[in-house]
C-alpha cells in the first residue's frame, strides 16, 4: 500500500493531534513493513496461518484488514500509558487475541508466557525501547515460532547520517532515558551488522538486511537527506533497517 492509501484507511480511525500526527510520521514505514511481509506470507504456503504483531498499533489494523484469512495475534502493553499515539481505543478493542507481557521480562525464563505457534512475528521499532538483551528477546519468540517461520524486526538506524554529524558535532543524537517505564523512549539503537550477530546467537538465520529512509519527512531537509543517502552514500546511512530471520530447522518447509 501507498502512504497516501495508508493515511486514508488510518486517519479516520485517529482520535486527536498526536494519532494524526503518528499515523502521518509512520504511514511510509507502515507501508513498506507490509510489503515484507505480505512477501513472506506468499512464501508460506498453509491456507491460514498465525502472524503475531508484537506491540498493538494502527500497523495491527493493517495486518488484520489485509490478512483476512490468518489468525492476526498481538503481544504487548494495551493501557492508555503505554499506546500513546500508537492506537486508537475502537482499534484496541477489535484485537480480540492478545497476550500481554513485557518484553523486558525475557530476561526471565520462568516469567516467559506461552504464545500459540506462530508463522510470522512482526516487532517493528519494538526493542529499542528495551532495556533487555534483544538476544534474550529474539529467545522468547524462536520459543514459539514455527520451524521455518519468519521474525521481521524493524528499528531506527543507530547509524544513520544524521546521527553521524551530530555525534562529529559533539552532540548526543540519542534521547535521554525518560521518567516512566509505561511509554518508554529509546534506550539502546542497532547497526545492521549488530542485529545479524543478536540473531545468530539467538539461533536465528538471517534472511534478508533493509535500510531504507521510511520515516516520512516533509522538510527541504529531510527530502536532502533522503536523497543524499539514497544515491550517494552508502545504504548503511539510511534512517530505518530492517531485518527478516527465519527459524533454523533440518526440516524447515519455507524457502
Amino acid at each position: 500500500m501507498t502512504p497516501l492509501a495508508i493515511r486514508e484507511q488510518l486517519l479516520p480511525l485517529a482520535q486527536n493531534a498526536e494519532m494524526r500526527e503518528y499515523i502521518r510520521v509512520h504511514a511510509k514505514r507502515f507501508g513498506y513493513i507490509l510489503g515484507i511481509v505480505t512477501k513472506l506470507r506468499t512464501q508460506i504456503s498453509a491456507p491460514s496461518i498465525r502472524i503475531l504483531d508484537v506491540g498493538p498499533s494502527f500497523f495491527t489494523k493493517l495486518l488484520m484488514d489485509t490478512f483476512t484469512g490468518d489468525e492476526i495475534w498481538s503481544l504487548g502493553f494495551m493501557h492508555e500509558e503505554a499506546l500513546g499515539g500508537h492506537l486508537s481505543s475502537e482499534i484496541a478493542k477489535s484485537i480480540r487475541n492478545f497476550i500481554s507481557f513485557d518484553l523486558n521480562d525475557a530476561y526471565f525464563r520462568p516469567k516467559w508466557v506461552t504464545p500459540p505457534p506462530c508463522d510470522l512475528i512482526v516487532a517493528a521499532e519494538v526493542i529499542e525501547h528495551l532495556y533487555t538483551s534483544p538476544v534474550q528477546v529474539f529467545r522468547f519468540f524462536n520459543s514459539f515460532l514455527t520451524p521455518g517461520g519468519y521474525l521481521v524486526v524493524s528499528t531506527p538506524n543507530a547509524v544513520t547520517l544524521r546521527n553521524r554529524i551530530l555525534i562529529c558535532l559533539g552532540k548526543n543524537p540519542f534521547e535521554l532515558i525518560r521518567e516512566t517505564r509505561d511509554n518508554p523512549g529509546h534506550y539502546r539503537e542497532y547497526t545492521g551488522e549488530e542485529l545479524v550477530s543478536l540473531g545468530q546467537k539467538a539461533e536465528l538465520h538471517t534472511v534478508a538486511l533493509y535500510y531504507e529512509n521510511y520515516f516520512e519527512k516533509f522538510s527541504f531537509r529531510g527530502k536532502l537527506v533522503d536523497a543524499i543517502t539514497r544515491y550517494l552514500l552508502p545504504h548503511s546511512f539510511r534512517t530505518g533497517l530492517t531485518i527478516v530471520y527465519q527459524k533454523k530447522s533440518t526440516d524447515a518447509i519455507y524457502p
